[in-house]
């Protein structure tokens, strides 16, 4: 369906940490691509590249063939949505006024038309199997009623390719599945989608290809799940004997 993300040769260090070094990643559409690896691996920091948090040091990033990422907003203006590990959330304040934080709608009076901004949400909420009361504060939610909420924020920014951080982190077990049957909706709409995760049952279960990353480095990828063991990821994760290491080597952009 198209490739919306390449990033080739990324580099970022934090004074004498490398916690990027070389790193080429693509995403397509239509598709879930999950990033693998121990903590300090480097997964968040190259995501956090892409959202715009952090300026790589050396590399190209794209967006639907463009070189657009220079800041968090300059990403989500590219179609880019990160649901964070630790939601960026006021939870004393509605949902609809979250979600419409840094993109207020206003009435031709000029005041916020929170009416259609609610209107709004519901229908991108109904998309996903949703219900949503727009006014309903966010401190009264669990936190898989929080993570959707932001989720639908992403959609609501205009979001069309989508990073989930350790999303099931602090999931009940029927709020994953239910999280893996929002994923497999956006999925079917044509969104990309970027899985974050250590827990490699889920990967298996969701992810169409695996990048796996150690010490900044990627070490393994896979294209296809087929036949991708729990046990071959994890000796990749580790760098156990017998799996096969790929080499770092310098691509060009769209290779």
């Amino acid at each position: 369906m198209g490739k919306a993300v390449e990033i080739c040769n990324a580099c970022k260090s934090f004074g004498s940490l490398k916690a990027n070094e070389d790193v080429c990643f693509d995403l397509n559409y239509g598709e879930v691509h999950a990033l693998i690896g121990e903590n300090g691996a480097g997964k968040t920091t190259l995501m956090r590249l892409l959202y715009g948090m952090y300026a790589p040091d050396n590399g190209i990033i794209l967006v639907d063939g463009k070189p657009c990422v220079t800041s968090v907003k300059s990403s989500i203006r590219a179609g880019v949505g990160m649901v964070h590990q630790n939601f960026m959330q006021i939870t004393h304040m509605s949902i609809v006024e979250n979600i419409i934080l840094g993109n207020v709608p206003r009435s031709r009076l000029g005041c916020v038309d929170y009416a259609k901004a609610s209107e709004d949400i519901r229908t991108l909420a109904t998309k996903l199997r949703m219900k949503v009361r727009p006014s309903q504060l966010l401190k009264d939610l669990s936190m898989g009623e929080r993570q959707k909420i932001e989720i639908v924020k992403a959609l609501y920014q205009g979001a069309k390719i989508f990073i989930f951080d350790e999303p099931t982190a602090v999931l009940t077990p029927r709020e994953s599945r239910e999280l893996f049957e929002i994923i497999q909706t956006l999925k079917d709409d044509g969104k990309a989608i970027i899985y974050i995760s250590h827990k490699l049952n889920e990967v298996i279960a969701v992810a169409d290809r695996t990048t796996v990353m150690r010490r900044g480095l990627v070490v393994g990828k896979w294209d296809s799940m087929q036949g991708v063991t729990r046990e071959k990821l994890a000796a990749a994760m580790i760098g156990k004997a017998g799996f096969e290491m790929i080499e770092s080597r310098h691509h060009t952009v769209g290779e």
